[in-house]
């Protein structure tokens, strides 16, 4: 009785394209013993999806167990899904800290081991907090997709349109292989976007190159030297996106539209002391503004 007074009801906000094409990313399903019943099956798509406006769930309890739930009412791959709080992606902290274990793992040839994830606590998800679902990632056939709870609080905005030409414009430009062009100002990176006539139609700010940050193209790597206000590096693009969202509608400061985006481009800044095989080209958190 005492552990039900702490369960805790978390809202989920799905990504608006995720409601209409969910079948994109759902678990195909599973094949029946008889030849003549799974090839009938096979070519039956699924026909409905309910995402769960709520989920209950302890403190304790970790993103894993919250993709399994979702999985469960969805049977969309925990795998495929990108949860986000606070504007950040909590499934790819899991992510990444499985990849690195992995790794160590297949170097001390070691046993199998327990995927644990971090609890709902240590991301600070509370009673009544709210996560953000989508599964579009960016990559070589969309080299640039929104990214982000942000991107949702756009969409709903009169801008969306624009915000949507502005990425295709940007996408048509990266498949006419016009090349971001780094700026010479700025103590981080800021690289024009070009569309496919080669004009300049947005800056984008990679969150990884800001001030501070490993991949800083100007050599500006110490986090320490890097804090403004605190502001930590990788996060002044959320100041900029919250900037332009209160400045919407009236426009009495002049703050352009920004939106914030994942691009999978190898043209950008990686430093080489830390460039793995295996990196994925992925500029997460980041910002693009009409120029």
């Amino acid at each position: 009785m005492a552990s039900e007074a702490l369960r805790m009801v978390i809202n989920l906000e799905v990504d608006e394209t995720l409601l209409s094409d969910y079948h994109c990313y759902q678990q195909p399903p599973p094949q029946p013993q008889l030849q003549r019943a799974a090839t009938a099956a096979s070519s039956t798509p699924h026909t409905s999806c309910t995402f769960p406006k709520q989920i209950k769930m302890f403190p304790w309890n970790d993103i894993q167990q919250i993709t399994q739930h979702i999985y469960e009412q969805t049977q969309i791959p925990i795998e495929r899904q990108r949860l986000f709080f606070r504007g950040r992606e909590i499934t790819a902290y899991h992510s990444n800290k499985a990849k690195k274990k992995d790794a160590a793992d297949s170097n001390n040839n070691s046993k199998a081991w327990s995927r644990s994830s971090p609890t709902l606590s240590f991301f600070g998800i509370g009673h009544e907090s709210s996560i953000y679902l989508q599964c579009r990632a960016a990559d070589d056939e969309r080299p640039i997709v929104p990214y982000g709870f942000c991107s949702a609080l756009l969409s709903s905005l009169s801008c969306s349109d624009g915000n949507k030409q502005l990425i295709q414009a940007c996408v048509d430009g990266l498949f006419d292989d016009m090349r971001p062009h780094l700026a010479n100002d700025g103590e981080g990176g800021t690289y024009f976007m070009r569309d496919q006539h080669n004009h300049k139609v947005a800056c984008f700010k990679p969150s990884d190159e800001e001030a501070g940050c490993l991949n800083n193209p100007r050599g500006r790597t110490d986090a320490q030297q890097a804090i403004h206000s605190g502001i930590k590096p990788s996060q002044g693009h959320l100041r900029e996106i919250a900037a332009s969202l209160i400045d919407h509608g009236e426009h009495f400061h002049g703050v352009p539209p920004t939106i914030r985006v994942e691009i999978a481009y190898p043209g950008f800044h990686y430093n080489q002391q830390h460039h793995h095989h295996h990196h994925e080209h992925h500029h997460n958190n980041t910002r693009a503004t009409p120029t």
